[in-house]
């Protein structure tokens, strides 16, 4: 098994839990936070607009550890192919899947934003 995979750890110890901030019809957002250890924590607000066509997350960490990595997953039920990572000078795409060892090393993205799009389908 991956390194990644062995050392994941979920978090589940709440801090403060989900709370209502903005209740608009226009727009609509819920904030919560949870403990990754006993020094750090995570605050996050999550902000659904209207006429956005993607889900805003305002993250905040406080972080005091030493030597080890926070990661992000977002599991979702979306089928592409590629997934579109802004990166420091443009934007790169990177396979949603791990067909081959090639694939399975450039999981890892650092990013600012990031898009995997389902095409429409028509009936």
């Amino acid at each position: 098994m991956d390194y990644h995979l062995e050392t994941r750890k979920p978090v589940s110890q709440v801090v403060n839990p989900l709370e209502i901030v903005c209740p608009g019809r226009v727009r609509g957002s819920v904030r919560y936070s949870i403990r990754i250890s006993d020094t750090s924590k995570i605050r996050q607000e999550i902000i659904l607009d209207a006429c956005c066509p993607y889900i805003k997350f305002k993250t905040e960490v406080e972080w005091h550890e030493a030597h080890k990595f926070l990661k992000v997953e977002f599991p979702t039920t979306v089928h592409s192919p590629n997934a579109t990572y802004e990166i420091q000078f443009g934007h790169l795409q990177r396979p949603t899947h791990r067909n081959t060892s090639w694939d399975w090393a450039r999981f890892e993205v650092q990013m600012i934003w990031n898009c995997i799009a389902q095409a429409q389908q028509s009936s």
